[in-house]
């Protein structure tokens, strides 16, 4: 049986909800060997794909197109400790039984699988992996990021589009799952405040914003994924794990088009907050 627990073949993104995982994710795969979850073969076609995932509408949730693992690697989870403790063995197993075939083509044409970790612990089968991690380094930036993206702001109305604690398989992201959620998470004029001190701070999924700022190592701000020259900085420091030198421009174009529509969300939860406050 295949070692897909190899940890040399595995490139991991951890993050907190809402904090930008899958744009640095997207940077990353402008590395030729480091697998896409978008379709495209030059760096151009990846970020045309996964810019094209963007909603081009604030009225349209943000999860609403956004790109999940392509592999049906499901057998765990990536937010909670499903599965996590899987010897080498199981996973291998679970892997052989469970991947599709987009997962076979990129693993047999030598690709650096790229996945995400939301979850305060890594999983077993990941835990000596490539792993880079995003710090939440201003929570009032990370409270703007939270609300105006897994969660989604209608007129008056604040619905949480994350998992519900009644069970993961409702979890709004994944398409297979998407049209079972049942969301009964939502506030009429909403005080964000309370929200997230009485709230969000107590739901699982908040508890790598407080895990992940113990990292010394491997790490980016949240802060600097506003910077392109601060993204581009920290991409290439990995140029020699991949063996390659990405063009600072492809950066820019993936940073320039996240950062437009990122913020058009951001400003939606500022006004809201802002008419909540007069």
């Amino acid at each position: 049986m295949e070692s897909y627990s190899n940890n040399e073949r595995w490139f991991i993104v951890r993050y907190a909800r809402g904090s930008g995982g899958k744009f640095l994710l997207n940077c990353f795969t402008q590395y030729d060997k480091l697998s896409s979850w978008v379709e495209g073969h030059t760096k151009q076609q990846r970020i045309d794909s996964y810019v094209s995932t963007f909603p081009n509408d604030t009225n349209i949730p943000w999860v609403k197109d956004e790109i999940v693992s392509p592999y049906n690697l499901d057998f765990f989870s990536r937010t909670f400790s499903r599965g996590h403790n899987l010897s080498l063995y199981e996973f291998d197993k679970a892997v052989t039984t469970s991947a599709n075939q987009k997962f076979f083509d990129d693993w047999n044409n030598n690709k650096i699988i790229s996945e995400i970790s939301l979850s305060q612990e890594i999983p077993n089968f990941w835990k000596y992996a490539k792993n880079i991690t995003i710090k939440v380094d201003d929570i009032e930036l990370y409270k703007s990021l939270l609300f105006s993206k897994p969660f989604y702001i209608e007129g008056n109305t604040l619905t949480s589009t994350c998992d519900s604690p009644l069970g993961e398989s409702k979890c709004t992201t994944h398409k297979k799952f998407a049209e079972k959620f049942d969301n009964e998470w939502f506030w009429e004029n909403p005080d964000f405040d309370y929200i997230f001190d009485n709230y969000v701070v107590k739901q699982e999924w908040y508890k790598p914003v407080i895990e992940f700022n113990k990292q010394s190592d491997n790490f980016i701000n949240l802060t600097d994924l506003f910077d392109v020259k601060k993204v581009f900085s920290f991409v290439d420091s990995y140029s020699d794990f991949f063996e390659e030198k990405i063009p600072y421009e492809n950066i820019e174009k993936l940073h320039s088009q996240w950062i437009d529509i990122t913020q058009k969300f951001i400003d939606i939860y500022e006004n809201t907050r802002l008419r909540k406050s007069i």
